[in-house]
């Protein structure tokens, strides 16, 4: 979709803006899910926050 608003950039640029911006956010959530998950699942780390 993006490379095909490209032809059209001067005239419309909603036709590459909206694209851009979900795909910008499907790759922030991705990244942040991910942050979480690595926070959530990391044994190592977890146990270096318990007190001795």
């Amino acid at each position: 979709m993006i490379r095909d608003g490209t032809r059209y950039m001067l005239v419309a640029p909603h036709l590459v803006v909206f694209p851009g911006l979900t795909l910008m956010a499907v790759v922030l959530a991705a990244n942040m899910l991910g942050d979480w998950l690595r926070d959530r699942l990391d044994v190592k780390e977890q146990s270096s926050r318990r007190p001795s």
